[in-house]
């Protein structure tokens, strides 16, 4: 009975301890983070679910603009179509921002990721008629930073050069990013 006493005894002191490290951790990933974000020619909703302390995993669901007008067309035209995006996501300086005083609430720290969107043709928003787009695939590793500001607010700026290809005409491309957006938490 006295040994089953110590074992009892050792594993919940093993347990607090371990608990009292893992709640003592503030340099982690956010769990989950749901927002909307708007960017120059974009406007979504995204969900961060946290994999690791620095890993998340990004899924999003985006409204792309095009534009386009002048002395060739009859009038400005524009036209928005849904892309769907997944991207892991490594946060890799959360312990330095910390230690520097600064804020990591809701993620705000660098990032380093790998962006796999897919844009369908499955409808279009535009005041021109029979608009499509190209089902389109891009592959992109990207840099990233976020950033936090009254409370739930964030921006974020991220740039990469990926692979692209269409899978209707089956024509790869190198596909250019550059991204700049300003964002909800809830």
């Amino acid at each position: 009975m006295n040994n089953i006493k110590r074992i009892i005894l050792s594993l919940i002191f093993s347990f607090l301890g371990f608990a009292g490290f893992s709640q003592t951790r503030e340099t982690q990933a956010m769990k989950n983070i749901t927002g909307v974000q708007m960017g120059i020619l974009n406007v979504g909703i995204y969900e961060e679910l946290g994999i690791t302390n620095d890993f998340v995993l990004r899924g999003d669901f985006m409204f792309n603009s095009a534009l386009w007008g002048g002395s060739f067309y009859p009038k400005t035209g524009f036209a928005l179509y849904p892309t769907i995006g997944i991207t892991p996501k490594y946060y890799y300086n959360f312990n330095r921002r910390l230690a520097k005083g600064k804020n990591i609430h809701n993620n705000s720290a660098n990032y380093i990721a790998v962006d796999f969107s897919y844009t369908p043709n499955w409808f279009i928003i535009s005041n021109e008629k029979n608009i499509e787009v190209s089902n389109f695939i891009r592959i992109i590793p990207s840099y990233g930073i976020r950033r936090n500001f009254a409370q739930n607010f964030n921006y974020e700026a991220k740039f990469g050069l990926g692979y692209g290809k269409n899978l209707d005409t089956r024509e790869s491309s190198t596909v250019l990013q550059l991204g700049i957006s300003i964002g909800y938490d809830f």
